[in-house]
């Protein structure tokens, strides 16, 4: 028995009725694979439902959904434009499962990622689950692993083992109905980060399971994944509006994994900016600090030619990570920008 089952003290249990929830908006590039892959999870039909919501889709998303109004345990719902979160609340209400499934309509499940995923629910500590999200590219050719999700998934994997993880992957959480709380759906957050701490909040674990995997086409450019970064960094700011009661020490474990796992992550840009312009009033003290100032105008350098060689539409592997690692904190810095100035609003847009 691996050392995680013995952590997490995992049985195999009973079928759960499991509620499949999926949001969409504008997702006529994959809601026909999205739905033919819901089909054919390997789980008991009878214990099993799919409520589709349509956040007042604009392209043939409704014209297509229309084609499974006749499919058993299915229920499609049309809602005027109200954001990810006020759809999620919506359809837990009509949902019937002890256990569930939030998942989105541009990622694809492995075929026993519903088993893998309620098994952790024998453990009565556990209140969710998030499972592993993989990368495939543009033509799904084959998984690929950024650095930075290597990093995370590892971190997910340690997390979970010792207590509890902080945050999941939108695409695919798993919570026991009894445990969900509706989300503020008057402005964007984060729910793959509200949920999982809602649970924490009511004394529960939220753990990772490795083998209910997700899988989801990766960002085809740098300039993409800014965008979606800014928007992660303004919903984060805002979900953590409403959870900073977590910062005081008495929760413990979940207090240390929140500040170095998250927080610290969010104020990067901050502390970068602070680390260029401390270096450049002292460096002159002695060479050490001299050196440490240079380091940073060459790794700023590196970066600006990344971006110089990515616009010509080159790669360049030497430059592409000092370029995204910047280009990361950057959106981070224009999320809290607009967390300040500008609150993002619920609805969300389709980002390629």
């Amino acid at each position: 028995m691996k050392r995680k089952e013995i952590s997490l003290g995992i049985i195999r249990i009973d079928y759960p009725k499991v509620s499949v929830i999926i949001p969409m908006y504008n997702e006529e590039r994959n809601v026909v694979k999205k739905m033919e892959n819901s089909f054919t999870l390997n789980y008991p039909q009878e214990k099993i439902e799919f409520l589709i919501g349509s956040d007042g889709s604009t392209d043939k998303t409704n014209e297509i959904l229309k084609t499974y109004d006749h499919k058993a345990n299915t229920k499609i719902f049309y809602f005027s434009r109200k954001g990810k979160a006020g759809i999620l609340n919506a359809l837990e209400k009509e949902a019937s499962g002890e256990i569930l499934l939030f998942t989105d309509g541009d990622c694809l499940l492995h075929s026993n990622a519903i088993q893998e995923g309620v098994t952790f629910f024998s453990n009565e500590n556990v209140g969710g689950v998030c499972g592993n999200l993989l990368f495939t590219s543009a033509n799904n050719s084959k998984v690929r692993e950024s650095f930075y999700w290597k990093f995370e998934t590892l971190l997910r994997k340690y997390e979970s083992e010792i207590k509890t993880i902080i945050g999941g992957s939108g695409q695919i959480i798993f919570i026991k109905k009894i445990f969900y709380r509706n989300l503020p759906d008057n402005i964007g957050i984060a729910d793959d980060f509200v949920i999982p701490m809602s649970i924490i909040k009511q004394g529960k674990n939220f753990v990772f399971a490795e083998k209910a995997i997700a899988t989801t086409n990766e960002v085809e450019n740098v300039q993409g994944e800014f965008r979606r970064r800014v928007r992660i960094g303004t919903q984060n700011f805002q979900s953590f509006s409403f959870l900073s009661e977590f910062l005081n020490p008495r929760y413990g474990f979940v207090t240390f994994a929140l500040v170095s796992h998250k927080v610290l992550r969010w104020f990067a840009p901050f502390l970068m900016f602070g680390l260029l312009l401390s270096s450049w009033f002292v460096q002159q003290i002695n060479s050490f600090l001299y050196y440490l100032w240079i380091s940073q105008i060459i790794f700023y350098g590196f970066s600006f030619l990344g971006f110089i060689i990515s616009v010509m539409g080159k790669k360049n592997r030497l430059l592409i990570y000092p370029y995204y690692f910047l280009a990361m904190n950057a959106a981070l810095f224009v999320g809290f920008l607009k967390f300040l100035f500008n609150k993002q609003k619920p609805t969300w847009e389709v980002i390629r």
